[in-house]
């Protein structure tokens, strides 16, 4: 991290001191499960130095309703079709049917 009395240092500060501190972008990263600092690491460090919190806006991680059937069909085409390749049709076809049970008499 930058330090904050470097030049960009010193101008974040003093936006901070006046009341609008530059935002910090976040981005989400599911692998880590993490939100990581895209760019300008002297922001944090400024707001950090003057004790402000900055504003921070990060899109949001949800994807448009038509990508996400689009996409998600298939996976669950593939899923589904998992039994059939691993134990045989035999046995798919016996997790896919239901069990009746008859009470005992």
């Amino acid at each position: 991290m930058p330090e904050a009395d470097d030049g960009r240092g010193r101008a974040y500060r003093k936006r901070a001191r006046d009341g609008t501190p530059s935002p910090v972008l976040l981005w989400w990263v599911g692998g880590s499960d993490r939100h990581p600092v895209l760019d300008a690491h002297a922001r944090p460090a400024a707001a950090i130095a003057e004790s402000v919190t900055p504003p921070v806006p990060y899109p949001p991680r949800t994807a448009p309703a038509d990508e996400m059937a689009a996409r998600t069909t298939p996976a669950v085409r593939r899923y589904e079709a998992e039994p059939v390749r691993f134990a045989g049709p035999l046995l798919a076809r016996q997790l896919r049917e239901p069990v009746v049970a008859q009470r005992p008499a």
